[in-house]
Formats: C-alpha cells, structure tokens, sequence
C-alpha cells in the first residue's frame, strides 16, 4: 500500500512558528501557528496527526539562522 502523505511548509520567526500542511491525498490544507518551540510544533503536528491516521508527514522549513536551530532540534 502506497502511503500518504501530510507536507508542512514552516514560516519561522522569533515569535512564532507559521505552518501550513496540505494532505496530499484529499486536498485539504490546515494552517496553524505555535510558540517558537520544538514542544510547540510536536503538539500542533500531534493535534494533525490526531485527524488523519496513517500519514507519514514531510516537513520543509525556510532557509534562515532560526530555521538552522530547528533543524538541529
């Protein structure tokens, strides 16, 4: 079985994470917004995770120093 997937673009800035996830499988985009936290973003993909079962999600951020630290983490 093929799997489906949740791609999660991130706009990341000292206030907030921005993120957009769009279910590749059904059409259905979700945006959201979290505290510029790795904590945050696990709960917000958490809550995702929650509404659509048996995704694999692939996550893309933007190219900056505060985009390297999530990255890290």
């Amino acid at each position: 079985m093929k799997p489906s997937f949740i791609d999660v673009g991130l706009d990341v800035d000292n206030t907030q994470y921005h993120g957009s996830a769009f279910a590749t499988h059904t059409g259905v985009v979700v945006d959201f917004h979290c505290r510029p936290t790795l904590k945050g973003l696990l709960r917000q993909l958490e809550k995702l995770r929650q509404h659509v079962s048996g995704c694999v999600f692939r996550l893309c951020d933007e190219a900056s120093s505060l985009g390297s630290t999530l990255q890290r983490d």
